[in-house]
């Protein structure tokens, strides 16, 4: 694709701006507005592409988050030192340390015991703080575990596929204790497609 543009010749000594392509199709928008009037030029890319999505208010408070927590207290002493030295939290996160052995959907017994998780998170709704956990879409590959997870989009037929038909496995989390992982096909074939 070529394009000109020129500002010095055109008809009447006027702008020009020149597509030459061979064999697509573009489609132009063309705004305008005047100077009596700018924001008219916002409206009529709205109206094109739409507005933005309206996101909660909170969204864009002080967030706190970091990879390493190796348990609870780790986690209730942050929020602790936050409001102790009253530097504003909205929202506390928390990365895959979490989890039992990296599976999604458990919470590791031993270091972030769910009673304890809860307390955590009524404590941080009490003071209107939310509470975010990290999560993925990979499961942990754990055949004959009774990982249910694993199980379920194992009986499914769920997981990506290579090109050989085999369901795909990746190292998601190097020297984890779960290593490799599969991640559901969320775009599968419609069936009869």
């Amino acid at each position: 694709m070529d394009i000109k543009f020129n500002d010095t010749e055109g008809t009447n000594g006027g702008v020009t701006l020149e597509y030459n392509v061979l064999g697509a199709v573009l489609d132009f928008y063309f705004l305008a507005g005047s100077g009596e009037d700018p924001p008219e030029v916002s409206r009529q890319y709205a109206e094109i592409v739409g507005t933005p999505t309206e996101v909660p208010y909170w969204s864009f408070g002080l967030h706190q988050c970091r990879f390493g927590y190796t348990s609870f207290v780790d986690v209730a002493n942050v929020i602790i030192n936050y409001s102790a030295t009253e530097i504003l939290l909205e929202i506390m996160w928390t990365d895959i340390d979490y989890m039992q052995g990296c599976r999604i959907f458990t919470v590791d017994p031993s270091f972030f015991p769910l009673p304890r998780m809860r307390e955590i998170v009524q404590y941080l709704h009490t003071h209107n703080q939310k509470y975010i956990l990290m999560t993925n879409p990979a499961v942990a590959y754990a055949p004959g575990e009774g990982y249910g997870p694993y199980d379920c989009e194992t009986q499914m037929g769920i997981w990506k596929k290579m090109p050989n038909g085999s369901a795909e496995s990746s190292l998601i989390w190097p020297g984890k204790v779960s290593g490799y992982s599969r991640v559901p096909d969320l775009f599968p074939p419609l069936p009869g497609a």
